[in-house]
């Protein structure tokens, strides 16, 4: 068993100088987007990180598809959503009212969310995390080869059945992206920086609550703030301790929000695509409720027109499913012996 490590002020500042090219290798894929779907919305800020974490989970799809580094395929697929979102902005009669909120309805999301993921980040990283999310992400680091044996290898799955290590790619290559940048492995860094997007999820899911309780302007506010550390109670019931569980959870009850509930326009539309993105490239488990959420809104937003279900639906559902669909492709792996793994 790994040692039980309480964190301390001292942790934080020797990460600090790794942590910050983490978030600046989430952030900086997601300005432009951001400015082109929906502007300069206090949103943007937290929306932008997400949009990141979708793109390095888009570019592990590409290095295990092409062969190519997780870092050229993240750079790859970076340009490519930066073109696109660029192209597509230009095209959108962008709503001026879309995403405006109050600074006490902000303050209210932001306090709530950063009491939440402060708890969920406190905790000693559970066996599930240091056995297989983080781990997962040092195959990385070593080559799209080894990455593509160990992928179909039954010997890195802890349970019988479908391999564990086939577990969408999110969690594990944002910490690998920060650690191939910096040249150093730190799962304590990697704690913070996956908390730092959980985060941002839970502010964006209570300013989706906020907006959808209305007025009173009061009760909206309440919400905001209570509604993530309601959140945690999914994610306390979890068998690994809350550290996956909460942000596909969070993202995928945020994209329903936006996307089913509150008004139809582009800006809402943009973010209950990213959260729901992000659901499904957590866990397999919030890869069935993403599903749902894209083909939901998808109709909701096309008005049963068959041609723009299409446009809409199948390029999301198509990076859903990218994943799966490269797994797919892999020359199966070596047979266990009757009755073992790991």
């Amino acid at each position: 068993m790994f040692p039980v490590h309480t964190a301390s002020a001292a942790d934080l500042v020797s990460t600090a100088p790794q942590l910050l090219v983490g978030a600046l290798a989430l952030v900086v894929p997601g300005v432009l987007p951001v400015l082109a779907l929906i502007g300069q919305r206090a949103v943007s800020l937290f929306l932008a990180p997400i949009i990141g974490a979708v793109t390095i989970a888009l570019g592990a799809t590409v290095s295990v598809l092409l062969g190519v580094t997780l870092i050229w395929g993240w750079v790859a697929v970076a340009l490519v959503v930066n073109l696109f979102c660029v192209l597509l902005g230009r095209r959108l009669d962008r709503d001026k009212a879309a995403l405006r909120f109050d600074p006490w309805t902000l303050l209210a999301a932001f306090v709530g969310s950063a009491t939440a993921t402060l708890w969920a980040g406190s905790r000693a990283l559970s066996w599930d995390v240091h056995s297989f999310w983080y781990s997962r992400g040092r195959w990385f680091l070593v080559g799209p080869d080894y990455v593509r044996e160990q992928l179909t290898s039954p010997f890195t799955s802890p349970y019988d059945g479908a391999l564990h290590a086939q577990y969408p790619p999110l969690p594990s290559t944002v910490p690998a992206v920060m650690w191939d940048l910096t040249g150093a492995v730190n799962y304590f860094a990697a704690k913070v920086l996956m908390a730092s997007v959980t985060g941002c999820a839970l502010v964006l899911l209570a300013l989706g609550v906020a907006r959808l309780m209305g007025r009173p302007q009061w009760f909206g506010r309440l919400g905001a703030l209570v509604v993530p550390s309601a959140a945690l109670y999914f994610a306390t019931l979890s068998s690994a301790w809350g550290h996956q569980d909460l942000p596909y959870a969070a993202a995928g009850e945020a994209a329903l929000v936006f996307g089913l509930l509150l008004p139809r326009r582009s800006a809402e539309l943009t973010v209950s695509v990213v959260l729901s993105l992000m659901c499904g490239m957590v866990k397999n488990e919030g890869l069935v409720i993403s599903v749902l959420i894209a083909l939901m809104v998808s109709l909701r937003y096309s008005e049963r027109r068959l041609v723009t279900f299409g446009l809409l639906a199948v390029p999301w559902l198509g990076a859903l499913g990218a994943w799966r669909v490269v797994l797919k492709t892999l020359p199966p792996g070596p047979a266990a012996p009757p009755g073992v793994t790991q």
